[in-house]
């Protein structure tokens, strides 16, 4: 998959080979819609050889870069600091043009305030799609993002919706940082639900369980305000009566708006520094993918498993050399160095025959007829 993520789009037939059919069940799947939840499963299927085997994240990302040039998004996306698919559900969106494939200060902090959001409404279950669609809203106008990143970001809202939010570790992660910076988070969510000059009751609910996440007196979160309601029809603030005598003034000249550059400048660093803020304390560490142990073997020639091993593997090749490259993927195989097992089986070929076993360098010569006398 990572090869072929490297083909020019005109080489990637729909239907043909793994990326190819790829495209396919995407489109498939997406059909007239926008968004699309699917199985993780589904996906991993092109870039995995096993059900039982999580796909790589360089994999992933190679998937995405295809759907991608096909005008199909992917979340979560690794290339944006989301986590590699693993199981449970996945979503696609159709993204014509614009597809955002690096994460911006704005669109970082966006996400991970949707997720805290998300995170400390799961705990009642009335994050409703109400809600969501109003709390990303204010996300999009709060942080000036790109028609590529609001897509993205609805996108990965959906997502968010159908995983199952972790509020237990958000709690430990709070918990790392001092109560400056718990205040900082809380005040610049309150001005983002806030950028439409009012706060619902709904939105004071869900501000109450931030607070309390993040260690603070929900007391202290705002209290609703609303805006006085539009007028629907004209409204008399006295009767007309005609008057006569007066002149109707000149218009005065209207002043020049100009924008606050300095205050500009601020904006973009206070979503910079919770960009970074937040990603320091919500992003998942990729799980290290332990090796597999290698297999046991009896010992023979006084070497241990290891080494005895790759001796009989050795036993396996009927040509009188061996490629370094050959050599290398051998002792791969059981864990070893090449230089040390080379050195470690020629003192065994030293202390049984007076002879090493293997010499040169590239290619590496095997003297078979001590091998045998070794594997007795």
């Amino acid at each position: 998959m990572q090869a072929q993520a490297l083909l020019p789009p005109e080489l990637v037939a729909p239907g043909v080979g793994a990326a190819g059919r790829a495209v396919s069940w995407a489109r498939q799947r997406l059909g007239t819609s926008e968004i699309a939840v699917v199985p993780v499963d589904e996906f991993a299927s092109f870039i995995s050889t096993s059900p039982e085997l999580r796909p790589g994240k360089k994999d992933v990302i190679a998937l995405a870069q295809i759907l991608g040039r096909a005008g199909i998004g992917i979340e979560p996306d690794p290339r944006l600091g989301g986590a590699v698919p693993g199981d449970g559900r996945m979503v696609l969106f159709a993204a014509p043009d614009d597809l955002t494939s690096a994460a911006s200060d704005a669109y970082q902090a966006a996400t991970l305030l949707l997720y805290l959001a998300a995170a400390v409404s799961a705990a009642d279950g009335d994050f409703d799609e109400a809600e969501q669609r109003h709390l990303s809203d204010h996300l999009e106008r709060a942080l000036h993002l790109t028609s590529g990143e609001r897509r993205r970001l609805h996108a990965h809202l959906r997502w968010l919706t159908v995983i199952k939010v972790k509020l237990t570790g958000l709690t430990r992660r709070v918990a790392s940082i001092d109560e400056a910076q718990r205040t900082y988070v809380a005040e610049f969510l309150t001005a983002v639900v806030a950028a439409d000059g009012r706060i619902s009751a709904d939105e004071v609910k869900t501000l109450k369980k931030i607070y309390g996440l993040l260690g603070l007196d929900p007391l202290r979160a705002p209290s609703v305000t609303s805006a006085p309601a539009p007028a629907t029809e004209p409204v008399t603030v006295r009767q007309a009566r005609p008057e006569r005598g007066y002149a109707i003034p000149a218009r005065a000249p209207q002043p020049v708006l100009r924008l606050d550059e300095a205050a500009i400048t601020a904006k973009l660093a206070e979503t910079a520094r919770v960009g970074a803020l937040l990603g320091a304390i919500f992003t998942e560490e990729e799980p290290v993918r332990v090796a597999e142990p290698p297999p046991l073997v009896a010992s023979v020639a006084g070497l241990d498993g290891q080494h005895s091993g790759l001796l009989r593997d050795l036993a396996g090749t009927s040509t009188p050399t061996l490629s370094r490259a050959r050599f290398e993927e051998l002792t791969a195989r059981w864990s070893l160095l090449p230089d040390g097992a080379l050195d470690r089986i020629n003192e065994a070929g030293y202390e049984l025959a007076g002879e090493p076993l293997l010499d040169g360098d590239d290619p590496i010569d095997i003297d078979h007829d001590l091998l045998g006398e070794m594997l007795k």
